[in-house]
């Protein structure tokens, strides 16, 4: 990923990747993960993306500032068992997925208008990723 040139188109293949064979995704966010901190380093956060997909999962993809892979994951929806979504300049998406070993937590921010990219369907897709991890709440 290069965090300098942010296209839909890029986000859309970087997605495509991680797709398991005729699985398709929708509502493609770029995200960011880590501490909310006006001192933390953008260094230490994690950036990627993230999006709901025809069987049920959110497929979230991690980046390190240099847009190394740091990991990509699938998560069942039908294992949500909570969900808290904060709205405002910054939407703060957190959810809590069972586990194996009991809760996993995971801690989206997007923001709805990412400037000077070529992220054009940000806002639209980011309501439509919000309503649909609802609907498995």
């Amino acid at each position: 990923m290069n965090l300098f040139h942010l296209t839909d188109e890029s986000m859309r293949q970087e997605l495509s990747k991680t797709m398991m064979p005729g699985e398709q995704f929708s509502c493609p966010v770029y995200v960011s993960f880590g501490k909310e901190s006006l001192l933390g380093s953008a260094l230490s956060n994690l950036y990627g993306y993230a999006a709901v997909t025809d069987s049920d999962c959110l497929v979230v993809i991690r980046y390190n500032m240099l847009g190394v892979e740091m990991s990509n994951r699938h998560y069942s929806l039908r294992d949500l068992e909570s969900l808290t979504v904060k709205s405002g300049a910054i939407t703060s998406i957190r959810l809590a997925f069972a586990s194996g070993t009991g809760m996993e937590q995971l801690h989206l921010r997007v923001s709805p208008k990412v400037y000077m990219s070529g992220l054009t369907a940000q806002k639209q897709n980011l309501e439509g990723l919000v309503d649909t991890l609802e609907r498995w709440k």
